[in-house]
């Protein structure tokens, strides 16, 4: 039975690049390591994106197949952490040319193949006439693009998975102070759901272990989060364009409103027995209860305020093909772009101003959920999730927006992104909130 989508792969001029070693030279880095040259990141994450819309496998045929045997080919795969699945190599042809190739492994594997693509940068003149329709010819200076990327998943029938990222620093007065990281970011990608969190915890001196409990929230959240995605889908796909809050004053009435409140139910509960167990695990040492005032200690300790020490806000964006849910708990910004047009999806929360937020820990934390939510017609292109260390750098929300479109206009993959951020992040908050600062983002692309 054809069953098996087949990627036929060179590596130079399609992953390892002639722009890519003057880069590495130019910035007196090595172009080789123990396999030989090293691939482009850009082009790599090309590839990322075709193998996972379409899960096809990949078949080598570069030429470094005649000093590497498949063994040493998928041994460099998983050293280098490329993506997708190399299952074989073309066999050489005695006076034919990498078409001659192609054809004698396809007729190896007759009645196996549902379809295939070629990417290479030789021209058509190396393949057989009826493989051309297969080729997907590249600029062997510039490599493997998005636009041959979009070309080889239509032709294969797959789905392009949105881009995510996620990126959280420890702020300038942090690092004066000595104080651990508040914040907390993940993004997670599953059953075709995509899901970026950022939780900020308050760091006060009574809440002194808000560092643990933002990255409890943000685990909590994207475990219930990606569950709720797929049962309520068939809710969310036809819906218009819709906010609210989880408080009784907001009930509409409707199924959706029903699940929203079970899924902000369902993260409070779960992530409050995550703190408990936590506290189990870890008892309150006496060096920790250092920098809090005596009258929170007995606060504390009469009132059973447990979580008030993991006390942190959640912000989430969750994305399906043809839906989209935002929800927050506290302060920071969700921003979304579809064309032109620039959003802040979730109501705004009265009860966050200045130093002042809504939390996880509130008596009413249930009643203080904003979300938002859209169907297929109203999917974003770009969705950015940010803790305020990123907010309280600017001016307003249009600052955000001027911000995010440049990061996106000025790098083209996952890896410049994240290293861009690496940078930027820390010179923002020296020179603005001097928070930590966290960012995530999922991209259409």
């Amino acid at each position: 039975m054809k069953s098996r989508k087949i990627l036929f792969l060179d590596f130079d001029g399609v992953l390892d690049t002639y722009t890519y070693d003057q880069k590495l030279q130019s910035e007196g880095k090595a172009t080789k390591d123990g396999y030989g040259y090293v691939f482009d990141p850009a082009c790599v994450d090309c590839l990322r994106l075709i193998v996972e819309a379409t899960g096809a496998e990949i078949v080598v045929t570069s030429t470094w197949k005649e000093y590497m045997s498949p063994d040493d080919i998928k041994d460099m795969w998983a050293a280098r952490c490329l993506p997708g699945k190399v299952t074989d190599t073309t066999a050489y042809v005695m006076g034919g040319d990498r078409g001659d190739e192609i054809a004698a492994w396809l007729k190896e594997h007759e009645g196996e193949v549902l379809d295939y693509a070629i990417i290479d940068d030789l021209d058509a003149a190396a393949f057989a006439e009826d493989q051309r329709p297969h080729l997907f010819a590249v600029d062997r200076l510039a490599g493997l693009d998005k636009d041959t990327v979009a070309r080889v998943i239509d032709r294969l029938g797959g789905k392009t998975q949105p881009w995510c990222f996620c990126k959280t620093i420890r702020g300038a007065r942090h690092i004066d102070e000595g104080l651990p990281c508040q914040d907390y970011s993940l993004t997670v990608q599953r059953d075709g759901i995509t899901m970026a969190v950022v939780c900020d915890g308050h760091g006060a001196p009574m809440c002194f272990r808000s560092d643990v409990g933002a990255r409890l929230a943000a685990e909590t959240a994207a475990e219930c989060a990606i569950e709720f995605a797929k049962g309520a889908r068939t809710l969310l796909c036809p819906a218009p364009p819709t906010v609210g809050k989880s408080d009784k004053a907001s009930n509409d009435g409707t199924d959706l409103w029903r699940e929203f409140k079970s899924l902000f139910a369902t993260i409070l509960y779960n992530w409050e027995e995550k703190v408990m167990e936590h506290m189990q695990e870890h008892p309150v040492a006496e060096e920790e209860k250092a920098g809090v005032p005596t009258e929170d200690l007995q606060r504390i300790e009469e009132m059973h305020l447990i979580d008030a020490l993991y006390g942190t806000t959640l912000l989430a964006y969750v994305q399906g093909e043809d839906f989209w849910v935002a929800f927050q708990i506290g302060d920071g910004e969700i921003v979304t772009c579809k064309g032109d047009d620039w959003r802040l999806p979730v109501p705004e929360d009265e009860d966050c101003r200045g130093h002042v937020t809504t939390s996880m820990c509130d008596f009413s934390a249930h009643d203080e959920f904003r979300f938002a939510y859209g169907g297929k017609d109203d999917v974003p292109d770009m969705a950015f999730v940010c803790s305020d260390g990123l907010v309280n750098c600017g001016e307003s929300p249009d600052d955000l927006a001027t911000f995010y479109d440049r990061l996106m206009r000025r790098y083209k993959s996952k890896e410049e992104l994240l290293d861009a951020l690496s940078e930027v992040l820390p010179a923002l908050s020296l020179g603005g909130s001097r928070d930590d600062i966290s960012l995530a983002g999922v991209i259409l692309r």
